[in-house]
């Protein structure tokens, strides 16, 4: 989901099956590249974390941001000495429109465009994962395959169709000992737009500290390109923050990133405007809730 205003409808919503084979959902589900980009660094993917689509340099490019897609198949195994598999496909759809179609805004970057009021194009998405967790050690592994190739958006009223196609492969693993837990992870983002290949490689590390109602928070990351003009070049992200829980499902947080986007990694998805020094430091102070 993009970082756009919420609609209704636009969450995680689904029906599903459950048994001794594992647990099978149907609908609007999260791919598992969201459970191995959050077990990375302890910011979700709100400011902190690097996730693009509120303006980081995690998956750097404009066609994997989303945490979930529409007409989805999500299989779940069962856990067996702590490993669980998972399978996740959403079809591609290339239905035919034309320029008078009307544009959508359910929040979903896969979704395009409407065609007749009822269908529409949309990316087509792929995963294969593995993930693990007994006592204090969890990790994930996710290997995320998008295209674009054939799908159909509109533009200013112009009529084009994508032409990029992504895999996206995504480790991570966390090591919890009392009130610390240490988390490390890589992603590689391989794009082909066209015959024009972009790779980008991004690690990151991350600490918690808990002590009674408060959570301190720190990451580390950087991510390279690997060519280019910008292919000798990193961008950097720190950040820190901290949440004071007030119960089980309220807290008060605070967070700041510091972006350092020596490798262009910002300008080229287009994200969001920054300076000319390519440097942004953000701070927010809120409340959340959940429900």
């Amino acid at each position: 989901m993009q970082s756009v205003a919420g609609t209704f409808g636009n969450g995680e919503v689904w029906a599903g099956l459950q048994g001794d084979f594992g647990v099978v959902k149907f609908g609007s589900v999260n791919m598992n590249t969201l459970t191995t980009t959050g077990m990375m660094q302890p910011f979700g993917t709100a400011i902190g974390s690097g996730y693009n689509a509120t303006g980081g340099i995690l998956r750097g490019d404009t066609t994997a941001t989303t945490v979930r897609d529409e007409n989805a198949i999500r299989f779940d195994t069962n856990a067996i000495n702590g490993f669980t598999g998972v399978i996740y496909y959403s079809a591609k759809q290339t239905n035919p429109f034309t320029s008078s179609s009307a544009s959508t805004s359910t929040g979903y970057n896969s979704q395009q465009q409407a065609y007749n009021g009822f269908a529409y194009d949309k990316v087509g998405t792929q995963e294969y994962a593995l993930n693990y967790a007994n006592g204090p050690i969890t990790g994930s592994v996710t290997q995320q395959k998008q295209n674009l190739v054939g799908v159909g958006t509109l533009s200013s009223g112009a009529l084009s169709t994508g032409s990029t196609a992504t895999t996206l492969t995504s480790y991570a693993g966390a090591y919890t000992m009392g009130g610390w837990k240490v988390s490390l992870g890589n992603q590689k983002n391989a794009t082909t737009t066209g015959t024009v290949a972009t790779n980008t490689n991004y690690t990151v590390a991350g600490l918690t500290y808990t002590s009674g109602p408060i959570n301190y928070m720190v990451s580390n990351g950087s991510i390279a390109q690997s060519a280019g003009t910008y292919a000798n070049k990193k961008s950097k992200l720190f950040s820190f923050g901290a949440n004071y829980n007030l119960s089980k499902t309220t807290y008060l947080y605070l967070r700041s990133e510091n972006i350092n986007d020596e490798a262009n990694i910002l300008a080229a998805a287009s994200t969001l405007d920054i300076t000319t020094s390519g440097k942004r430091t953000r701070t927010a102070v809120g409340l959340s809730m959940g429900f």
